[in-house]
């Protein structure tokens, strides 16, 4: 039941209590003046009721229209009021009489929304409106209106477009909608008038079970569970949840209590909730492959972790990485790319078990969570059989194409770790298998992480020694074989890392290649190199490798030009030294930018020349000025006839493209007379001098100046802590 009030109207109770009559109720009912045609309307019940100053309530009169709204005859009620409250709560009756009286003391308007159960049973709804007028003994004379409501009312709660249900202040159904027998059928002859709150509950959660609810012995933990914390949030002035009837179906349940009742609205979610799946699914999976991508992943490593503490069993993380996954894209394209990802996505989620989970980290690596392992036999065959599911060949458009994997595994046993320190294992793991040559797995070792550790730190010192210029030049002359006269030198970078000594350059490039810092020490080694080169005889050049990771930077030809240009070197004693391997991707970018090096007037040579990937189209793609023999022939050209033929070939090759040919790693006289007689033009090794600091470059210089036949030249170098005054040959 619910009640409204305009302001300064007095407004119907909750409580009840019973209405005397007064003394010598009128036996013959007759009808007001002007109230006749009003009374015979359907839905209207005309009355009037006298207050006296005793308090004493009776009614004077009420039309027939009383039966048909109430089920209570006119002259019931007038010869006895509490038989109209028969059709009202207890709660409403109980505070009746407190609030006529005192609207009759104030003479307040009468104006009041009631829910009523009439006699047959039915529901109904009565709005009431009264008008007070004072009388010469004291008596308060109430004329008004009853108003039946019901079809309108009733009609307002089926168009609404949730379920509805109507309690009243003692938990029992007064109302229902044909919209919540359509969202709960099941509940059509359960949630019946009078129906208690617990009763047609009980039968919303439990369905056919609802009564094992009622025995503790047989009702089931989760629903009962459910019923309990149902019934706890039903003692709330206000409560909502949500309820999955199965996987398609949800509905949002709002209850409202108050005194007087409990309004209970049911509202389907289930396209919000297909929604919020979607969202969530895009949100915790990957596009292309639709596997769990990182973020989820993340959640399964946490979930495997917790379930070794709990259960003391072994989890274990493995980190896939396809070997050459590139080398596809760039020459399949991206399309066929996506393709393969594809279908070696389903065949490593083939090899899985349910409750294992793979996801997709990015580009080319994945991630797979193994729960409750059984042993570590267990993750070597996995290792095994994922290997063999990418080894299979894939078909791309007609195009086969073989790949392998490399894998790094790591384990938890009891869950003794955190989720981002079996991630880094694993990885630690992979990075062991791609350099012991892909193709493989590998498990964890604590030794691992003392590498990557050890590495790190390697990293850091190398960073703050190209900022603070820690670093410094080595030079090894260049000698033409036929005049001994040194055409020029090749700067060689060194490292004496404090308190670690001396760093092999094959150590710290390559790092410095993997992290980045190639640009700022390539930057720093060629403005070193010219500006220590400024100062040489003119017909001395420098040499200076440049990384094929530099050549990501667009503009190094123009960092080229500056450097020149701050420096003072002629752009023809510049000579910058690249490896074939800078021509096997971005090809077309690449020669771009070495022929505007190459228009600035600087010199390109092919270093470590008949390694890796020759090839004679390099050659023609590009007028290099020199090529540079490989040590590694050199070194053989004594001991195996086929090094010497491939010493022979290249100089050939040279001489017939008008390129110079630079022999690397000369140690003997042999050597020198077979590049001689061949024809090689220059020579670099430690026949004639290993790499040396600047200053004894210098004096190397000054050494074989008269050879040179070249005027000298007075050189600062104080820079470089030299005292005595060297002069160089100079032009």
């Amino acid at each position: 039941m619910s009640s409204s009030f305009p302001p300064n109207q007095a407004r119907e109770g909750t409580t009840a209590q019973a209405v005397a009559p007064g003394p010598g109720p009128e036996k013959a009912v007759r009808v007001p003046d002007g109230f006749g045609a009003l009374a015979k309307l359907p839905g209207v019940v005309i009355y009037q009721r006298l207050v006296t100053p005793d308090g004493q309530i009776r009614y004077t009169y009420i039309s027939e229209g009383a039966r048909e709204l109430f089920g209570v005859s006119a002259e019931e009620i007038i010869s006895d009021p509490k038989a109209l409250f028969s059709c009202h709560s207890a709660d409403y009756s109980a505070k009746f009489k407190e609030r006529l009286l005192a609207a009759s003391k104030s003479l307040t308007s009468w104006d009041v929304e009631a829910s009523i159960v009439s006699r047959d049973g039915r529901k109904k709804y009565t709005h009431a409106i009264a008008q007070p007028e004072r009388k010469p003994d004291g008596s308060v004379l109430w004329t008004g209106v009853i108003l039946d409501e019901t079809r309108s009312r009733t009609a307002f709660f089926e168009n609404l477009s949730q379920g509805f249900l109507l309690y009243d202040a003692e938990d029992r159904l007064i109302l229902r909608n044909n919209h919540f027998l359509e969202m709960l059928p099941a509940l059509h002859d359960v949630a019946v008038p009078g129906a208690h709150y617990s009763d047609i509950t009980r039968a919303e959660i439990a369905g056919d079970r609802a009564a094992s609810l009622e025995d503790p012995e047989l009702f089931d933990s989760e629903l009962y569970e459910m019923y309990r914390q149902r019934l706890e949030k039903h003692a709330d002035a206000h409560s909502m949840f949500e309820r999955e009837l199965d996987r398609d179906r949800w509905l949002l349940v709002n209850e409202h209590r108050t005194e007087e009742g409990t309004v209970v609205l049911y509202t389907d979610i289930s396209e919000l909730k297909r929604r919020e799946r979607e969202i969530r699914h895009l949100a915790y999976h990957d596009v292309l492959t639709n596997l769990p991508n990182r973020m989820l992943f993340q959640e399964r490593i946490e979930e495997a972790l917790n379930r070794a503490r709990e259960r003391n069993t072994t989890a274990a993380l493995m980190c896939l990485d396809l070997d050459n996954f590139k080398y596809v894209n760039d020459t399949l394209g991206h399309s066929a790319g996506d393709d393969l990802l594809k279908c070696v996505s389903t065949r490593l989620r083939s090899c899985l078990r349910d409750s294992d989970t793979i996801a997709r980290l990015g580009g080319d690596e994945f991630g797979i969570v193994i729960t409750d392992l059984p042993d570590a036999e267990y993750a070597t065959s996995l290792a095994w059989r994922l290997s063999d599911a990418v080894n299979q060949p894939i078909d791309l458009n007609g195009q086969r194409v073989n790949m392998s994997v490399s894998i790094g595994i790591a384990t938890a046993t009891n869950g003794d770790t955190t989720s981002d320190r079996l991630l880094k294992d694993a990885d630690l793991a992979l990075y062991r298998a791609k350099a012991d040559g892909r193709a493989t797995f590998r498990f964890f070792e604590a030794e691992m992480d003392a590498r990557a550790q050890e590495r790190r730190m390697l990293e850091m010192d190398l960073r703050h020694a190209v900022a603070k210029d820690q670093l410094e030049l080595h030079y090894q002359a260049q000698v033409d074989i036929f005049s001994s006269e040194i055409t020029g030198f090749e700067a060689l970078v060194r490292w004496n890392r404090p308190g670690q000594g001396m760093v092999s350059p094959a150590h710290f490039i390559p790092l410095a290649e993997e992290t980045g810092i190639i640009m700022s020490l390539g930057e720093w080694v060629l403005r070193k190199a010219c500006k220590d080169a400024v100062g040489w005889p003119s017909p001395v050049r420098v040499a200076v490798n440049v990384s094929a990771a530099q050549f990501k930077d667009r503009d190094l030809a123009k960092l080229v030009g500056r450097i020149l240009q701050e420096t003072g070197l002629p752009a023809a004693r510049l000579e910058l030294e690249i490896t074939e391997s800078l021509l096997l991707k971005d090809v077309d970018e690449n020669l771009h930018i070495l022929q505007e090096m190459k228009n600035l007037g600087v010199r390109i040579s092919m270093d470590d020349f008949g390694t890796g990937y020759s090839s004679l189209m390099n050659l023609r793609s590009f007028p290099f000025d020199k090529i540079k023999i490989d040590q590694s022939f050199v070194g053989d050209i004594e001991r195996r006839p086929d090094a010497a033929a491939i010493v022979r070939a290249v100089v050939a090759l040279g001489n017939s493209l008008g390129m110079v040919t630079c022999a690397e790693g000369v140690e003997t006289g042999e050597q020198l007379s077979y590049l001689r007689s061949e024809g090689c033009v220059e020579m670099q090794g430690f026949y004639y001098s290993k790499p040396k600091p600047l200053a004894e470059v210098v004096t190397m210089m000054r050494a074989t100046h008269a050879k040179l036949a070249i005027p000298l030249q007075p050189v600062d170098f104080e820079e470089y802590g030299l005292t005595t005054d060297i002069r160089l040959p100079a032009a």
